[in-house]
């Protein structure tokens, strides 16, 4: 609003209704937001934020050029970045495609999918919302003027507007940023294994929460620090001997685990943060055997290290829990609520959408137990190796009867596999694979004493599946933004400037994720900075993938505009690649700035969980303005064409 006033408003209000289309079209699929699904949100918001400025500052650049009046400026403005909008837009549909066709993980998944509704709406929203919003002002309000601070303060338009010979600074360019893709890429290396995540590597993830304290309230533990959860975790690996025994080699892990806050945190009188809930992540030792795991084994010494501080919950007891016939505790669900297919009488939960499943009863539970730690126990043990078969099942937990305001002493719990069920297999397949096996489950849940507030497992072949899933996705997506701006540009060279923008970046960006390990403990960074030891996980991985996006959209409004430029000449000048990058800068810059200010603040008051991702956004957006500007715009330009084309003529659209 303060940059373009009224406009501004109409900016504002595309964006509201690009927000209530995305969460929209995300609550009618009853679908829920990760964190890298909210970085598709970040993204989208940053692309409308852009396509709006686009259509302002080409609005401004027809009055300023001689139209005859509003009405025309908002005419030729619309027509003329109604491609460019489309071109940046359809190129970031392309990654998502690649993305949901390459059997992504739920993570990625919710990425491309946020972000492929964003892209839908963006396009409407700026090209019909924004336009609609236009005509009422001009044609029922009788507007004639759109006052805009450039306009008004012609020095800030000036500064906006440079004279600058990208082309002839292209060589120092491109030598800083050699150097920097080589100290990135020394810098990965040196780092080696450690720059991975459990989810890349294999490993385990546990979540511990804290107890009450004599107060009555949480335990409070210092993440960092003398004393903190990160000091006593690493101290366990002095437990390792000297041996090759697996136990060994595992506890040799932690000296090198992370540990995230989770949830809400808070600062000590010495400025240390502290929390009650922590993430601790384990990578799996190298040569992990596949029937191996260390889930046990961290558990064991991490229970032993905070059992006296943690929110312990107990064992219970059951109906069957000594054994007996799994089929007197499940049955199939023909009928639309757990209550008449239990024959309860009463109406017990909605299970109409799990037709063809089963459903597990647990009664006499003692103590009583709350749904949402039965929820969080079946899921759980869901992840545990010896319950691999079972993952990807719809579950429900319902309650059955009531023992207190919120605990039950029987509950319910209904599961549908789409892959299997008894719609479409032979009833005894389904008893053996999917009812017997789900009481096994259940039981297992309850009966085990529950330490830790979730465990996540990763094996290395699951790690190395996910791994390469990453990369053949990044290079289709490549693959598919090369051919499609080659067509849509007429030229090769084309592609290969965004292409190389596009790899420039996120090395970069992956360059000062593996920096973050050298400098993570001194104090300036830690402190001053927020800085920690960042490695490469689901979220930074979509960070890169929000990067590539951004920087993506970023050189092709550039790249649009020289093609524009250059008129119907096959290959453009030098005055034609200076004058597009001139022309695209105050809308490079604005764009740039707005979103870096909302990633910051990500960034500063986000919290530890969610801080690599806002670091790799942080380095990303800068990188990717840089390399719109100077790395893929004077590509276009041959080396032959550089001193010819000084002279030659620009057409401007």
């Amino acid at each position: 609003f303060v940059w373009y006033l009224g406009a501004g408003l109409v900016a504002d209000a595309a964006l509201v209704f690009n927000g209530i289309i995305i969460f929209g079209v995300m609550a009618m699929m009853q679908g829920t937001f990760t964190l890298p699904g909210l970085a598709g949100v970040v993204l989208t918001m940053g692309m409308a934020v852009d396509a709006n400025v686009l259509i302002y500052e080409r609005i401004r650049e027809e009055l300023e050029g001689g139209a005859r009046n509003l009405r025309e400026a908002v005419r030729t403005a619309y027509q003329k970045v109604s491609g460019t909008i489309l071109d940046a837009n359809i190129t970031n549909l392309i990654v998502c495609a690649v993305l949901l066709l390459m059997e992504p993980t739920t993570e990625v998944k919710g990425f491309a999918l946020t972000l492929s509704i964003g892209i839908i709406a963006t396009i409407f929203t700026a090209l019909f919302v924004t336009r609609f919003l236009f005509d009422a002002y001009l044609f029922w309000l009788g507007g004639k003027r759109l006052p805009m601070l450039p306009s008004i303060v012609p020095s800030i338009g000036r500064l906006l507007h440079p004279h600058i010979d990208w082309v002839g600074l292209r060589g120092g360019f491109w030598t800083l940023s050699g150097l920097l893709i080589i100290c990135s890429i020394w810098l990965f290396y040196s780092r080696g294994a450690d720059i991975f995540d459990t989810e890349f590597r294999g490993g385990v993830a546990v979540t511990m929460q804290t107890g009450l304290g004599e107060d009555g309230t949480r335990i409070q533990l210092r993440q960092n620090g003398e004393n903190s959860v990160t000091e006593r975790v690493r101290a366990l690996a002095d437990q390792a001997g000297t041996d090759d025994s697996l136990q060994s080699r595992i506890l040799r892990e932690l000296r090198g685990a992370k540990v995230l806050t989770v949830g809400d945190s808070a600062t000590d009188a010495d400025g240390r943060t502290v929390g009650d809930s922590f993430q601790v992540k384990v990578a799996a030792p190298a040569g992990l055997a596949l029937e191996e795991g260390i889930q046990a084994t961290v558990e064991a010494v991490l229970l032993e290290e905070f059992g006296d501080q943690l929110d312990i919950s107990p064992a219970r007891t059951f109906s069957g829990d000594e054994g007996g016939d799994w089929a007197e505790r499940t049955a199939q669900i023909d009928a639309d609520t757990i209550g008449e297919v239990l024959g309860l009488g009463a109406s017990v939960a909605d299970v109409s959408d799990y037709r063809g499943g089963v459903v597990v009863l647990g009664e006499r539970i003692n103590p009583p137990i709350t749904l949402a730690e039965v929820e969080q126990r079946v899921d759980r043990i869901r992840q545990d190796p010896d319950f691999a078969d079972t993952v990807g099942r719809d579950v429900l937990v319902a309650g059955v009867e009531r023992a207190g305001d919120d605990t039950w002493s029987s509950v319910a719990v209904a599961v549908l596999d789409p892959e299997l069920n008894y719609i479409r297999h032979e009833a005894g397949l389904v008893d053996e694979r999917l009812a017997e096996r789900e009481w096994e489950l259940f039981a297992e849940a309850l009966a085990r004493q529950s330490s830790f507030e979730q465990v996540s497992s990763f094996a290395p072949a699951v790690a190395a599946t996910r791994t390469a899933n990453a990369i053949g996705a990044v290079v289709l997506s490549l693959a598919g933004i090369l051919f499609y701006i080659w067509v849509r540009f007429g030229s090769l060279r084309y592609s290969i400037a965004a292409i190389a923008a596009l790899c420039h970046d996120v090395i970069i960006v992956v360059g000062f994720l593996a920096l973050t390990g050298a400098i993570a403990g001194q104090t300036w960074a830690s402190g001053g900075l927020l800085i920690e030891e960042f490695q490469i996980d689901t979220g930074i991985v979509a960070a890169l993938l929000t990067v590539i996006g951004y920087s993506l959209n970023d050189t092709i409004v550039i790249l649009d505009r020289i093609r524009e430029n250059r008129g119907k000449r096959p290959v453009p000048s030098r005055e034609c690649v200076n004058l597009s990058i001139n022309q695209a800068f105050s809308r490079t810059i604005l764009t740039s700035v707005t979103t870096l200010i909302a990633v910051l603040i990500i960034y500063i008051f986000g919290g530890t969980g969610i801080r690599g991702f806002a670091f790799a956004l942080v380095i990303g957006v800068m990188v990717g303005t840089y390399s719109s500007v100077a790395i893929a715009s004077p590509l276009v330009l041959p080396p032959w064409r550089s001193e010819a084309g000084r002279r030659a003529g620009c057409s401007q659209g």
